[in-house]
């Protein structure tokens, strides 16, 4: 993810809610994790993945599924990672993604520190476009990302983490 230097801050995400931050990649890469890190514990799971960008005149909208990483537990507090051997292309945006059961607070990425990567709002105003989100039941990521998300302008903006393959 992308920000500037303001302390990450634990935010309770909403049960049902797909969230896509953009994460774009300049050369090719393999990651071999992803995650986030709790700070509030909750009931259930939440499940992580990847998603290339649409493209074309969806351009800055994630589109085809690209990894369904799994689940990680959100009832204990704490850093929680999914081992994965994933390659990304380079010269592409790519969207990292959470969808939980429940409302486990995670570390989130403070408004004032967000880069907009996605632009300002057409009011030309103060909120940043930091990423998007949309309605999902529970379970396994869809095929395709929902074709009208919202735009994440305000709290919570998820930090999903990914590592580099050593």
């Amino acid at each position: 993810f992308l920000k500037a230097g303001t302390a990450l801050a634990g935010s309770a995400l909403v049960a049902g809610r797909l969230y896509a931050m953009p994460f774009p990649v300049p050369r090719g890469i393999t990651l071999d994790r992803i995650g986030v890190y709790v700070s509030t514990l909750s009931t259930g799971l939440a499940r992580l993945g990847i998603y290339a960008d649409a493209g074309g005149a969806s351009l800055c909208h994630p589109g085809s599924l690209v990894l369904d990483a799994g689940t990680i537990d959100v009832t204990a507090t704490g850093v929680k990672s999914i081992t994965i051997s994933q390659a990304l292309s380079q010269n592409s945006l790519y969207w990292l993604v959470i969808l939980c059961q429940a409302t486990p607070a995670i570390y989130c990425i403070p408004v004032a520190a967000v880069i907009a990567v996605l632009g300002h709002s057409n009011a030309l105003g103060t909120a940043q476009n930091a990423g998007l989100y949309a309605a999902q039941t529970y379970g396994a990521l869809p095929a395709t990302f929902p074709t009208t998300p919202t735009l994440i302008t305000a709290a919570p903006i998820p930090a999903i983490f990914v590592r580099l393959n050593a």
